[in-house]
């Protein structure tokens, strides 16, 4: 039995949306990590484990936004980020980024156009 009437149910919807104005998906950026090199207690040898991915997948974006896209982004622009599960369509998992305010977000949003035109004449080479 659902407690919601109509009215409340569509203000949820409202806050829902409002709070993934912040968020964007980034398809197609590599989910290699960085590995760290360790000393084993048991194992005299050095081995590698994986350094935390969502600090490697903020590296990520972030150069992404620098480089590629040349917006001034740092990682105080961004309040979180991690992978997705792939999709169907999907070869590389996907990134959603939070940001930590709207600017920054419609910066990065706006730039996208810049890096389809870059692909876009560098396939035409």
């Amino acid at each position: 039995m659902d407690m919601c009437n109509p009215d409340q149910h569509t203000l949820i919807d409202q806050l829902d949306s409002y709070t993934k104005l912040d968020n964007l998906i980034i398809k197609g950026l590599p989910d290699s990590y960085a590995t760290v090199a360790t000393n084993d207690d048991d194992n005299d040898s050095a081995s590698t484990t994986p350094r935390d991915h969502r600090d490697t997948t903020l590296a990520q974006v972030i150069n992404l936004c620098q480089n590629h896209l040349k917006v001034n982004i740092n990682a105080g622009d961004i309040s979180t980020v991690y992978r997705l599960r792939k999709g169907r369509a999907d070869t590389i998992k996907p990134v959603i980024v939070r940001f930590s305010n709207r600017r920054s977000r419609d910066l990065v949003y706006s730039a996208r156009m810049a890096l389809r035109k870059s692909e876009d004449s560098t396939s035409a080479s």
